[in-house]
């Protein structure tokens, strides 16, 4: 375990005034745990993906999304990360359920990584963080 991580255990409970997903928990500013059991199933939902084969793009797709949404549920709160910070994610749990090598490759993880992503969360959502 990560000195950060240590002391993000051992701190008293953090109160966020951010307005965060069911499948995420904030754990001190600019620290964020995702439940990935939760988190997929509801990324893929807002894909229209959860009636067909789930490819690795699919995965990829949702983990970006995830990104995303939490990038602007954070901004302008107390759970923002510090400024020059990077967002810290820890996402637990579904690591054998949603591992990407238990999927096929489907369009590809980079081009997910690659802008597909959030070209689509745009489409989707109307904007971009």
């Amino acid at each position: 375990m990560s000195d950060t991580d240590q002391a993000a255990a051992e701190a008293p409970a953090f109160v966020s005034d951010a307005r965060l997903p069911d499948w995420a928990t904030a754990v001190a500013p600019g620290i964020i745990r995702v439940d990935a059991d939760a988190m997929y199933p509801a990324m893929l939902a807002v894909l229209g993906a959860t009636d067909r084969d789930i490819t690795q793009y699919d995965l990829e797709c949702c983990f970006q999304f995830m990104k995303m949404d939490l990038q602007i549920a954070v901004r302008n709160s107390n759970t923002a990360p510090v400024e020059g910070g990077a967002l810290r994610i820890l996402v637990e749990g579904g690591k054998e359920t949603w591992a990407q090598r238990l999927f096929p490759p489907g369009r590809g993880v980079a081009a997910a990584m690659n802008g597909e992503a959030k070209t689509l969360y745009r489409h989707i959502r109307g904007y971009t963080p």
